[in-house]
């Protein structure tokens, strides 16, 4: 088998956790100058506008329990190809201009990650939170959040190995 845990990879995000599994997106746009409510981190069918897009894993480091990477959009998306994933004041995922982000993402795997086109895993930030899905009372969608709501667990379909 190929080890493939100090290597970047393009693939598909995926929320596991039952009542809240499908693939990551974005919350999209409602009108071309709506940025600031949209490039949010939601799951697909647990929104009104997502859309799904892929992520970039560019290896950081490994610390053994966890692997370090940084995460940038990979999908021509609403002009999100190449917007890094960052986390705001409110613990809110989202992606931003890459200058604006200088943080890291812990991987925790769930089990091995030789030679799997699929990998399972607890996604944390760079302080550890666990990531989260959180229901908004006020719009009604689920967003991916550092500080409140249920812990999720995450996948990856690798589709590129960079």
């Amino acid at each position: 088998m190929v080890d493939l845990v100090d290597k970047s990879f393009i693939a598909t995000l995926y929320s596991t956790k039952a009542g809240r599994s499908g693939q990551v997106g974005i919350s999209a746009q409602r009108t071309e100058f709506d940025f600031a409510e949209s490039g949010w981190l939601q799951i697909v069918g647990h929104g009104l506008r997502v859309r799904p897009i892929d992520f970039r894993f560019q290896f950081v480091e490994d610390q053994g329990d966890r692997i370090h990477y940084d995460i940038t959009c990979a999908s021509r998306v609403d002009g999100y190809l190449g917007k890094k994933l960052g986390r705001s004041s409110g613990g809110y995922l989202g992606l931003y201009g890459k200058n604006e982000i200088t943080f890291f993402w812990k991987v925790q795997p769930r089990a091995e990650w030789y030679g799997q086109q699929e990998r399972h895993f607890i996604l944390r930030d760079y302080e550890g939170h666990e990531i989260k899905s959180y229901y908004s009372n006020r719009d009604g969608d689920r967003y991916l959040n550092a500080y409140e709501g249920a812990p999720l667990s995450f996948a990856v379909r690798i589709k590129e190995v960079l």
